[in-house]
């Protein structure tokens, strides 16, 4: 999320003098109240107590924020503003670190000013947000000294820009935070975006770092303030802007007259990882401000991030500060050792800034932020490296005294963490991948597809190469098998003995989850969904991995996951074993429909007895869709360190379930039998019998054409044919099945096609006799099921075993106006009564409210418990409540001691000696445990029934703030904590066992286990709570202790409902064990294919879309015109009009279809917003797609380029581009022997 600041006078002094302020401070209170008027004209809604005014209304030169004229009670709209006012990304791109399409239509506004159809933003923009805010903006002097102190040394801006011919990037090598301080116009503008010179465009690229939320630049909402804490005072559901409901704002909570509104930067809830990896460092480098208290401080270097606030004023008038959060946990002593040289490293920079006078080129401005922010960042880090000193002891030892904050709430609902920068914590993660940049790894090839850059590498150190996104890495040969391995053979075992026989993959266009699957010989159907061929493609040249396109089990849909999910047909819901899915959060959050999101849609795929894997920290969504959820992470992984998956499914409890080895060779996951513990990789496990369907009772909307899509399937013949074929042939096949309407061939000198031209689509057959080559492409608007039998069909008529072929489908446009479109959408797509029908039967039955249970119940739930210890003479400590005694009859018990405190006898947390009586307590547990553990530590811990909230607490603030040490002193190895509640009471007990497991044990093998003990013959149960400390077995042997209760013919039955795994293991010095290389897989079916290759021409497939309302009707005439232009510049005189056929009666839209000595050309126009371009060259000719991309573009507005898709055409299974097989006879991964 980025959003803007609203302007500081100090930024309009620094920009305007100071004899404009008072002009200035007009101005934009103007603006202010124009973009008011222009946000209420345009159907937005503004709440009637809010106000655009000064901080303080007497001071012009205060800072202008939204302000509450009126109380406002929680979740009370503040505003909304519509969809149309928010300004978007016409290229529709992914998010980038520079959006570079919303800068663009951002230049094109602020140049049309009252023009514009934003022109009170924009206005707003101009006349209010000066030029230099960002510190990439800043001026040449002021960069360089920003950079001295933030620890590079010595910097020049000549210097860094050396570098940018040959990496595009700035050289920037500060130690300080925030991470590339002021590269955004150089990296970004220039480099990602390859955006024009000039003063206007540079601003223009600042104001969408500054105010932009990802790819959308959203009026007023860009003006409400950053302030965290309890200050934040709004939430707002972004997703409107993408469903056509606008941005609408709400009150967080109730907001009191004369309050400004606060909305984040960095902790929303749905700000994604930023909550984590952004604070005040980045807020300066991003929006240009240094951040009020509450701060947050990340470091790229050293494991201690922290958040800081004020914490009131002390007697002498100085703000007293303190640590609220240790992001990452409680930092440990090499952590404050680094904190402290990072405050040598400040005081240092703040020396190097000496005075203003020093620094006659920086404005004044600039210096003042340069001060500030030091001063902040030396304030907060002196705070962090003093923290250890006094939070350890000074409650007990009396030197402070408490605040009740201190002590956390039992009764509010908390959730064990899962950190999702699992790789960060295992490993020093810029370690690892400081080779990527430092000549370890040689470029192979880097391209920019329609979509993202695709960048290979390599290391002649092994000959490993990877694949990098977006300057992302996405794979390498070093971690192949510990990714796409776990991926589908450890989900593989949960499913019966040869029961993978559907499967379906999003986003692994390399290809491994398919080689992966493949080995089943139970398969039948494997579905690859991929945005990017160029993926596909180069993985196959660069890591040897064959997408087999030619396997008749396999289907490739290549086009964006939202068209796709609502063309593959009906019968493919709710139909498949194993459901994998490889796609960021971001795309995951797109609409597939009103109903649905990505993410949705892929999970109603699954058949109910199948499990639906997704990579990365997913689990909170998982255990709300499937009522079974396991996340798995193993470590020792080459490049990334570590890896994480998480499984969901409606009837497999993973927990339950046997597992079964399938028969797949695999190089790194063990075999179970050769597995010690079967449940080693499972960390977070839940059982959640309160699942609902919300999509059951839905109906899709079908009673207007709201779209009009298309699929083309692309077919190769590998083998000889008889080119000599006409078209009453093609026609007699087709007319079984399909509507045809004509028929045309035509023979050039190289080759012969013939076009067929059907009600549901057409089909054009390529023929080349002297290359003995045939291809077809299918495409259909219509009866989309009927792809196989239009390719059987053709197949019957080549005379050509389909065992033969090779092919693949692309989502494309279609056509509005075809008469079966209501048929045809009832066979597409998730149909959700369909859905439910099959799914019924796995809907979760609730678990039954409980009976009545008693102290025995309790005391046998906590004996249970006591047996995974597997000991005797266990010494226990029983907190328990005052005036109360601990109970005897704990099994295998040498020794029981009491835990309590007096001084918490019938305590008042309001009353006059609260504080004292806590701090007393605290005191007391400090003293007692320590002196009962001196001989013996305790091998168990029993939170009783007696035991009190406010006591637990106390418990709880001690073990967590007196550190590891402590609590080693106290506990032995593998001690476990119990505490149980009946009938569903006691759910402080249960945050009591989370908190604990994340704050006192903390790292894994630590674990929080919940079981429910049911009583069958009363009815009652017992909820039993557990946390492990160091037992690495511990989940293996509670489900085996679940297991054996269930099978023992007594009244006990026992549900596993849940496991929360501790904090990610560091890895130090992390060298993996098992790297692999391309030498390590089979590489000859591969090679053979490599070699049997021979493309025959060139296809691009263009797909525009209107962006707004069309301005002049799309006609046959300026289809052609657009045409002959394009095909002028491609083959001078190579098309005329007589040349290019016409169908104007197969819809609302129009066909057009023309050849040459060279090629084929189709242009498909819906009739209302979409076209499609489908341009086949015999020679590897890429400008054809670039001509007429750009003519189309320039011609028929405004039609911009959405998808864009290359594929070379030819036989022997064909995968490389010619250039590629020219360049590279031989791959890199080819075998040695070969």
């Amino acid at each position: 999320m980025r959003l803007g600041q609203a302007i500081t006078v100090l930024t309009a002094v620094a920009t305007f003098g100071l004899s404009g302020v008072n002009a200035e401070a007009d101005k934009a209170q103007y603006h202010n109240e124009a973009l008011f008027k222009w946000v209420k004209s345009s159907n937005g809604f503004i709440h009637p107590s809010l106000e655009m005014r000064r901080a303080d209304p007497s001071d012009s030169t205060s800072m202008f924020g939204l302000f509450a004229t009126g109380d406002i009670k929680e979740d009370t709209q503040l505003f909304n503003i519509p969809s149309k006012l928010v300004m978007k990304d016409p290229t529709g791109a992914e998010i980038e670190a520079m959006q570079c399409g919303l800068v663009y239509e951002l230049i094109d506004h602020l140049k049309k000013k009252d023009e514009s159809e934003f022109a009170p933003y924009v206005n707003y923009l101009l006349d209010t947000q000066p030029a230099g805010q960002l510190p990439s903006a800043w001026s040449d002097a002021g960069r360089e000294l920003f950079m001295q102190i933030l620890g590079h040394e010595g910097f020049t801006m000549e210097e860094a820009k050396a570098s940018l011919p040959e990496t595009g990037e700035l050289d920037l090598e500060n130690t300080l935070a925030p991470g590339y301080p002021i590269g955004w116009i150089e990296n970004e503008w220039y480099g990602l975006c390859d955006g024009p010179e000039g003063e206007l465009e540079e601003y223009a690229a600042m104001i969408v770092i500054q105010r932009a939320w990802d790819n959308i630049l959203i009026p007023l909402y860009d003006m409400v303030n950053h302030r965290n804490g309890k200050w934040l005072n709004t939430k707002s559901d972004e997703s409107g802007v993408h469903s056509g409901k606008g941005v609408n704002v709400l009150a967080l909570r109730d907001i009191k007259k004369g309050e400004q509104i606060y909305s984040t930067y960095n902790m929303c809830e749905d700000c994604g990882g930023r909550v984590k990896t952004y604070g005040t460092a980045e807020i300066l480098r991003d929006y240009g401000f240094v951040e009020e208290y509450p701060q947050t401080w990340i470091f790229q270097d050293i494991d201690a991030d922290f958040r800081i606030d004020t914490k009131g004023i002390d007697d002498d008038g100085e703000t007293i500060y303190e640590i609220t959060e240790w992001i990452n946990g409680e930092p440990d002593e090499q952590d404050l050792v680094d904190l402290k040289a990072k405050l040598e490293e400040v005081e240092y920079g703040i020396k190097l800034l000496g005075t203003k006078e020093d620094h006659p080129d920086v404005s004044e401005y600039e210096y003042a932020m340069m001060v500030e922010y030091m001063e902040a960042m030396k304030t907060a880090f002196t705070v962090a490296s003093e923290w250890e000193d006094s939070e350890k002891m000074c409650v007990v030892d009396g030197s402070c005294s408490v605040t009740l904050d201190r002590y956390t709430d039992l009764d509010v609902e908390y959730n064990t963490s899962i950190e999702p920068g699992y790789m960060d914590s295992s490993c020093d993660l810029q370690r690892h991948f400081h080779k990527y940049d430092d000549g370890t790894y040689l470029d192979l090839e880097s391209y920019k597809s329609q979509y993202q850059t695709i960048t290979f590498m390599y290391t002649a150190d092994n000959n490993a190469a990877c694949m990098d996104l977006d300057d992302t890495v996405q794979i390498c040969d070093d971690y192949r098998p510990h990714y796409h391995e776990y991926a589908v053979h450890t989900a593989a075992r949960f499913l019966p003995k040869n029961g993978l026989k559907r499967a379906l993959f999003v986003g692994g266009g390399d290809s491994m989850l398919l080689h992966e699957l493949l080995k089943y010989e139970s398969i039948e159907l494997i579905v690859g969904l991929e945005l990017d061929q160029k993926v596909t493609r180069g993985s196959y040249k660069h890591f040897g991995t064959q997408p087999h396109f030619d396997d008749d089990r396999v289907e490739w849909w290549f086009g964006d996951a939202t068209k796709s999910l609502m063309m593959i047909p009906k019968e493919y819901f709710a139909s498949f074993d194993l459901v994998l899915v490889d796609l960021s959060e971001t795309v995951m959050s797109f609409k597939v429909s009103d109903e649905l999101d990505i993410f949705e849609a892929l999970t109603l795929l699954v058949k109910p007895d199948g499990i639906f894997v997704k990579n990365e920290v997913y689990f909170d969504v998982f255990k709300e869709i499937f009522p079974y959820t396991a996340l798995m992470r193993w470590y020792d992984v080459p490049v990334v360190c570590a890896q994480v998956m998480v499984m969901g499914s409606r009837t497999i409890d993973f927990m339950k379930q046997e597992m079964i080895e399938q028969d797949a060779e695999k190089l790194i996951v063990k075999d179970l039998k050769d597995t010690e513990d079967e449940y080693e990789i499972v960390h977070h496990y839940s059982r959640n019998m309160n699942i609902v369907d919300k999509y059951c009772g839905h109906k899709r909307d079908d009673s207007k054409q709201t779209d009009s899509p298309g699929i083309a399937m692309l077919v190769e013949v590998d083998e000889e044919v008889d080119v000599d074929i006409s078209i009453e042939a093609v026609e007699k096949a087709l007319q079984k099945n399909f509507n045809v309407i004509k028929s045309v061939r035509s023979d050039m000198d190289e080759f012969s096609v013939i076009t067929t031209i059907l009600k549901e689509g057409y089909i054009t057959l390529r023929l080349l006799p002297k290359k003995k080559y045939a291809g077809f492409d299918i495409h259909l608007w219509g009866s989309f099921t009927k792809h196989e039998t239009a390719l059987n069909d053709m197949l019957g008529v080549l005379n050509v075993s389909k065992s033969n072929t090779s092919s693949y489908r692309l989502i494309a446009g279609g056509m509005f106006g075809v008469d079966t479109w209501k048929e045809d959408n009832a066979l597409r797509g998730p149909q959700f009564s369909e859905i439910c029908e099959i799914m019924k039967d796995s809907v979760p039955t609730p678990d039954k409210k409980p009976g009545r249970s008693d102290a025995s119940d309790v005391m046998d739930g906590i004996n249970t418990g006591l047996s995974l210890l597997n000991k005797k003479n266990l010494k226990i400590a029983v907190l328990v409540g005052n005036g109360e005694s601990a109970p005897s009859s704990y099994e295998n018990a040498s020794e029981i001691v009491e835990i309590g405190c007096e001084s918490m006898l019938g305590f008042n947390e309001f009353g006059k000696f609260a504080k004292d009586n806590l701090q007393s307590c605290e005191t007391h547990l400090f003293k007692f445990l320590k002196q009962s553990a001196h001989e013996k530590k305790f091998d168990a811990m029993v939170i009783s029934e007696s035991a009190e909230k406010m006591t637990s607490s106390v418990l709880l603030a001690l073990l967590s703030t007196q550190g590891t040490k402590f609590v080693d002193s106290v506990f032995s190895k593998n001690s476990l904590i119990f505490a149980a509640s009946t009938d569903g009471s006691g759910n402080w007990k249960k945050n009591f066992m989370k908190h604990f497991a994340d704050e006192v044990f903390i790292d894994e093998p630590a674990a929080f286990a919940e079981v429910l003990l049911q009583n069958t013959s009363k009815g009652g149960q017992v909820d039993l709570y557990i946390v492990n400390d160091d037992d690495e077995y511990f989940v293996q042997k509670l489900n085996a202790k679940v297991t054996e209760i269930n099978n023992d013919e007594t009244s006990i039955q026992a549900i596993f409902n849940g496991v929360s795994g501790g904090a990610w293991l560091f890895q130090d010095e992390f060298v993996p064990s098992t790297p692999f290389t391309p030498d390590d897989f089979n590489q000859i079916p591969s090679l053979t294919q490599w070699d049997q290759q021979s493309p025959i021409g060139h296809q691009i497939i263009l797909q525009f879309e209107a962006n707004g309302a069309i301005s002049k009707e799309v006609t046959p005439e300026s289809l052609k015109k657009a045409i002959i232009m394009s095909m002028d510049m491609i083959e001078e005189n190579s098309v005329t009009t007589d040349s290019i056929e016409v169908y104007a009666d197969l819809g609302e839209g129009l066909l057009l279809t023309t050849f040459w000595s060279h090629g084929t050309l189709s242009v498909l126009y819906d009739g209302k917003t979409h076209i499609d371009v489908n341009i086949l060259t015999l020679d590897e000719n890429v400008k054809a797609g670039d001509i007429l991309q750009k003519t189309i573009s320039n011609t028929i507005k405004p039609f911009k380029i959405r998808l864009r898709d290359e594929q070379p055409r030819g036989n022997g299974r064909t995968v490389a581009y010619q250039r590629d097989l020219n360049d590279t006879p031989k791959p890199r991964w080819a075998p040695k022997t070969s």
